[in-house]
């Protein structure tokens, strides 16, 4: 499994604090939330990037979340510093 730490400049960067902190709620999950529930799952990483990329929910009790594209970046990967 590939360890993933996100990066809070990056994800200030590309307005990922506007919905998600780190430690609570906000109109989505926390990323300390997140970071749990998918820390056994070995394809996480691949896993969040298409959550990211594609748009999700339902799985969190909250709004859905928009998809997000950042030209000539893969979604998580460079939120995790791959």
């Amino acid at each position: 499994m590939r360890s993933a730490q996100a990066s809070a400049e990056l994800a200030q960067q590309k307005a990922c604090l506007a919905c998600h902190a780190i430690q609570h709620n906000r109109v989505g999950p926390a990323y300390s939330q997140v970071a749990q529930r998918y820390a056994t799952r070995p394809d996480a990483v691949e896993y969040l990037s298409n959550s990211i990329k594609n748009g999700g929910g339902g799985r969190w009790g909250m709004g859905a979340m928009p998809r997000q594209i950042y030209p000539k970046t893969r979604p998580g990967s460079s939120l995790n510093g791959s």
